[in-house]
């Protein structure tokens, strides 16, 4: 009898409905078939923008052309900012991005990872919105800064390491984690105050108005 008392069920579990689409399906499939629909809903205005952001990927001109389509931005429209082919979990990563989600990727060393990062860039600025792209390293910090301030042009890109700082009202802000956590604190240690000063001053017992703990 020892065994089947040492037997051990080794069957995979089938995935649910969830978790095959969030995974894209088994072998990708739901991931691909996305990609094939989404470029085929490209119309003849749309292949036009493209190919425009195709021409000005890698130049400072993206930022204007992505802004100029920001309409009718898409996933294949986003994508074509990449002077490369994109894997299928990083156009994944771009609609999640796209759609207003955040986004938790973890993928190797190796695997590709900086393009979700720039992808969001892509998508803040052709949004007209700011970016902060941060890393845990000054180091790392000041090579991005170089990098984007390449592709994306220097008045549209700063830095903000501490001990550095360069252009920091910019649409995108390098800095390092340490800056961006102290730049956190700091507004929120503000609005404690301010509204500390205003509870004092109106004498108002704001008990009722809460709305959320």
């Amino acid at each position: 009898g020892g065994d089947d008392d040492d037997h051990v069920n080794t069957q995979e579990r089938p995935m649910s409905a969830e978790e095959l689409k969030a995974t894209g399906g088994v072998n990708g499939e739901i991931w691909a078939e996305q990609w094939q629909a989404e470029q085929d809903a490209l119309s003849a205005e749309m292949l036009q923008a493209l190919e425009e952001i195709k021409a000005a990927s890698g130049s400072p001109s993206i930022v204007d052309v992505l802004r100029k389509h920001r309409d009718s931005l898409s996933v294949p429209l986003v994508a074509a900012a990449f002077p490369f082919g994109l894997d299928d979990y990083q156009l994944q990563c771009i609609r999640s991005l796209k759609d207003g989600c955040s986004l938790v990727l973890s993928a190797p060393t190796g695997a590709g990872k900086t393009v979700a990062g720039e992808a969001a860039v892509y998508v803040a600025l052709a949004n007209r919105k700011r970016a902060f792209y941060t890393t845990p390293l000054k180091a790392l910090s000041n090579q991005k800064f170089l990098d984007l301030k390449e592709i994306l042009g220097a008045e549209n890109v700063g830095l903000s390491t501490g001990d550095v700082r360069i252009n920091v009202d910019a649409d995108v802000v390098v800095m390092t984690t340490e800056v961006y956590r102290n730049m956190l604190y700091s507004d929120a240690n503000a609005e404690q105050r301010s509204s500390e000063t205003q509870e004092s001053s109106s004498r108002v017992n704001r008990l009722d108005s809460v709305e959320c703990v």
